[in-house]
């Protein structure tokens, strides 16, 4: 449960898995209420995946040629370069 910082579950079968989260998720909450922790708020942004963005020209030439160079596209070349920093 990533927006519940240290609650993790596990099962078997994704059904057990599913029925485990539901009480690591209710066992966290009762702990953060009992500890008078703040509850995380659920993040209403919705991200579409695409976003515009300037770079000068000589950059943009130096990413394409690597792309070609790798034989993809240059979309995919920097979804891996900034797949490699994100995570």
């Amino acid at each position: 449960m990533p927006a519940l910082k240290g609650c993790v579950s596990h099962g078997a079968t994704p059904e057990d898995a599913l029925a485990n989260g539901r009480d690591a998720i209710l066992s966290w909450i009762d702990m953060s209420l009992k500890n008078h922790l703040p509850l995380p708020v659920p993040d209403s942004k919705k991200y579409s995946g695409i976003f515009n963005l300037r770079l000068p020209k000589s950059l943009h030439k130096s990413l394409a040629e690597h792309a070609r160079r790798e034989g993809i596209s240059l979309n995919q070349y920097l979804l891996h370069l900034l797949s490699k920093v994100a995570m």
